[in-house]
């Protein structure tokens, strides 16, 4: 399940991948960790347009 933690998590491991000079393996953790932003917000609209309650992905989002 993509969740706001495991996103964020990704992102992390890309900045400590970085700075240890493994600058292509961050790269790949850092768009992955983008991927899974790009697909909470997709859900977060798509419940928003149907009516049904959105709270709990916008709650995953600011994690």
């Amino acid at each position: 399940m993509i969740t706001s933690d495991s996103r964020m998590a990704l992102n992390s491991l890309s900045v400590r991948l970085g700075a240890v000079g493994r600058r292509e393996e961050g790269l790949v953790a850092v768009q992955e960790a983008a991927g899974h932003y790009r697909v909470l917000a997709k859900l977060s609209r798509a419940m928003a347009r149907s009516g049904k309650e959105a709270s709990g992905l916008a709650f995953a989002r600011t994690r």
